[in-house]
């Protein structure tokens, strides 16, 4: 068995943590950070999180992931696989990522009300 599978599982969902990154910080800032802060049990008592973690959330943190998610854009049409960025079994292609995004949503979409019930 080849451990490729791992470098491609690592390289998809580090890309899906990254956009992550990017969507949290973005509701964190469209909720307010200000009420963030004050929610009892938001903010650990060793450390306070000044206007230094504002401009962390608001201005760095989207502004890294576009640049990184740009980055391996630009990266994955010219360098990894410009002639295969439409393939979706080639390792480190765009179509795979969709592909296996798509496919999880899929699940999630599908299976959404079993999930909601086991919940409850």
């Amino acid at each position: 068995m080849s451990l490729n599978i791992l470098s491609n599982q690592d390289f998809v969902w580090g890309l899906g943590l990254i956009l992550s990154g990017v969507f949290i910080a973005y509701f964190a800032v469209s909720h307010g950070l200000e009420k963030l802060k004050t929610k009892p049990d938001s903010e650990p008592k060793d450390w306070k999180a000044g206007l230094w973690w504002h401009i962390l959330i608001r201005w760095f943190v989207p502004f890294a992931g576009l640049i990184l998610l740009a980055w391996w854009g630009w990266l994955s049409f010219t360098e990894f696989t410009p002639d295969q960025w439409y393939n979706p079994l080639a390792g480190f292609s765009p179509m795979t990522v969709i592909i296996q995004w798509g496919a999880i949503l899929a699940i999630l979409v599908i299976f959404n009300k079993r999930f909601s019930h086991i919940a409850d």
